[in-house]
């Protein structure tokens, strides 16, 4: 475990071969079926996302691992609890890509009153890989040690799936190129990587005709508070930041219309 840790504190990350059974990973995949999709790729029916789905079996094998709980535990170095267990599917041919980003950015949504700068090393994230990801498919890229430099500059943005997010800038972007190694994590169904919240990571859209599915989860000190009254004032900000660029591009439709006068020329 001294080795795993160690890996963890440098490179901010450390993947873990076959955690999860391919049976479990299997079933897993054929479970989707059963379940309702709260979010789907833009202009498909398409299953982007299913919320959280512990009780669910097959997922609450994965959920009540003790192999990924004792994991996290030994990282965070105490006790801790599970907030969330999400299925993310990054669809054959249009799983669209997620941009460069801190866990940190958004600790306000899953973790309101915390302090970032103090806090950061009290959560991790646990991907797992449930189908095989490669580069073709759009599996995850880090820069490896990038959590090194603590909470990076971010910009608000609206992503494909017309969510509010927050992505590293282009500048901070170019100095981490000049200091760290991009790593294609390259899994194996069942294969988990253990991350911290400061590490930059993101992924590429999927180009291949193999799906990506993946169950993603987030461990802290169990003893941490927070202050739930935050929620909703950072919630409503996610949502009139995503109203207002609406209404930006509602009033560029003129301008659209005029731009494919070009085409009758």
């Amino acid at each position: 475990m001294n080795t795993i840790k160690k890996t963890y504190e440098e490179k901010g990350y450390v993947l873990i071969k076959g955690l999860i059974s391919p049976e479990i990973c299997q079933q897993s995949k054929i479970s989707t079926s059963k379940l309702n999709s709260k979010l789907t790729i833009p202009f498909s029916k398409v299953p982007y996302g299913f919320g959280d789905v512990r009780k669910s079996y097959p997922y609450s094998e994965i959920a009540n691992s003790k192999s990924i709980h004792k994991m996290a535990q030994d990282l965070i170095s105490n006790e801790v609890k599970m907030s969330h267990f999400l299925l993310v599917n990054k669809a054959a041919w249009i799983g669209p890509e997620v941009e460069w980003h801190q866990e940190v950015f958004n600790l306000q949504i899953y973790a309101p009153g915390c302090d970032a700068k103090k806090e950061w090393k009290n959560f991790l994230q646990v991907f797992i890989a449930l189908d095989k990801h490669d580069k073709i498919n759009g599996c995850l890229k880090v820069f490896e040690g990038s959590h090194n430099e603590g909470i990076l500059d971010y910009e608000d943005i609206v992503n494909t799936n017309c969510s509010h997010k927050r992505r590293v800038t282009v500048d901070a972007l170019n100095k981490l190129s000049k200091k760290y190694q991009i790593i294609d994590v390259e899994m194996e169904p069942g294969d988990a990587l253990f991350f911290n919240h400061l590490l930059v990571h993101g992924s590429p859209s999927n180009l291949s005709a193999n799906a990506r599915l993946s169950a993603l989860m987030q461990f802290y000190k169990k003893d941490l508070c927070f202050k739930t009254e935050l929620f909703d004032e950072y919630s409503n900000f996610r949502a009139s930041f995503v109203k207002s660029w609406l209404d930006s591009s509602l009033k560029k439709i003129e301008e659209y219309k005029k731009k494919l006068e070009d085409f009758k020329k």
